[in-house]
């Protein structure tokens, strides 16, 4: 036959992928189209690490968090404040009125005359229920 003849070609074993050199003579296959060698997998938020914020209210025993009905509502209102928003805001949790003073951070319940300090972190919520436990040991 034309062209010499003989033996058919053997297998390409890259898949007719061309190879590049990776170094000390070693050939790495290189996929088509990746003439960057970019990660093309989609990267996952690792939703582990992300932190959380965590409003809470001086207690006599320390800090407790607000409940958590309400966290996000109050963060909310923090970074509305943060934008121009109201200092003051008023807060339902457990059937008591809330207002908080973003300015002072600190915050009065209901028709009471205590004032409180308020603050907020970065972190995991404390249970109030083991930090109950905890504060009568």
């Amino acid at each position: 036959p034309a062209g010499g003849g003989g033996a058919p070609p053997a297998a390409d074993p890259t898949g007719g992928v061309p190879a590049r050199t990776a170094g000390s003579g070693d050939t790495v296959p290189q996929p088509a189209g990746d003439s960057q060698n970019i990660d093309t997998l989609p990267t996952i938020p690792d939703t582990s690490t992300t932190p959380t914020i965590v409003w809470e209210f001086e207690t006599s025993n320390g800090w407790a968090p607000f409940d958590g009905g309400c966290q996000a509502y109050i963060e909310q209102k923090y970074q509305e404040k943060l934008s121009g928003g109201p200092a003051r805001v008023s807060v339902t949790t457990q059937d008591i009125t809330v207002s908080v003073d973003f300015d002072f951070m600190t915050q009065k319940a209901g028709n009471g005359s205590r004032i409180r300090k308020v603050q907020r972190r970065l972190g995991a919520s404390v249970d109030p229920v083991a930090a109950a436990d905890d504060a009568g040991r």
